[in-house]
């Protein structure tokens, strides 16, 4: 079999049909020249495929000799084609699988839609936030504790306060706590050399 030839005959079919994205349909995205093999995101590398022939040009291309000569590309095409169920279900069955998935995913997001809910990932920049940590950081607090605070991650602590140009440098606490630390630094270089091997071993234990 030219699995060369067969792949290039389902793009070419693909490209005649000029395909775009229709939600009443079962299409997938899907790279020409595949990323691992130099291939880009651009329109022109890009084509939408029907699930069969997706799972199907992904099986031609783990066999394609143009890759396979390459055991690097090679085994990340084969990567990609197990990933997808290759050597472990047919086309159809792919196709049968995603069809379902993709509609028990369009039945919640219509749900949540109706409902009046947030699609997507929520967003923890919301002004009671933004206002929460600007002030907990003009009182001096660092970021490991404003994300424990308000339960948020360090991202979005540094997309708060680039939007209202705060100074991002990691403020010195005062607390106890980092007393006690800088206390216990100053009593380990008075300690002898030999006297740090079991402190070295604790920290690399954590």
């Amino acid at each position: 079999m030219n699995h060369e030839h067969r792949y290039n005959q389902i793009i070419m079919n693909a490209m005649k049909e000029n395909r775009r994205y229709d939600p009443t349909k079962f299409y997938e995205r899907h790279h020409i020249v595949p990323k691992c093999c130099g291939g880009s995101n651009s329109t022109e590398n890009l084509i939408y495929l029907t699930l069969r022939e997706h799972f199907i040009c992904h099986g031609l291309l783990a066999k394609m000799p143009e890759y396979t000569k390459d055991d690097i590309l090679r085994c990340k095409l084969e990567t990609a084609y197990v990933g997808m169920g290759g050597g472990t279900f047919s086309s159809r069955t792919y196709e049968k699988m995603r069809k379902s998935w993709q509609l028990k995913l369009r039945s919640i997001l219509q749900a949540k839609k109706e409902n009046g809910q947030q699609l997507g990932r929520p967003s923890n920049l919301i002004p009671e936030v933004e206002q929460e940590v600007l002030n907990l950081r003009k009182d001096g607090m660092g970021f490991t504790e404003i994300c424990k605070t308000l339960n948020i991650g360090t991202h979005t602590v540094h997309k708060v306060l680039e939007k209202h140009n705060v100074k991002t440098e990691h403020i010195k606490h005062t607390n106890q706590k980092s007393k006690k630390t800088n206390k216990s630094k100053k009593k380990k270089k008075q300690q002898p050399i030999y006297d740090h091997i079991p402190l070295m071993i604790d920290k690399f234990m954590i």
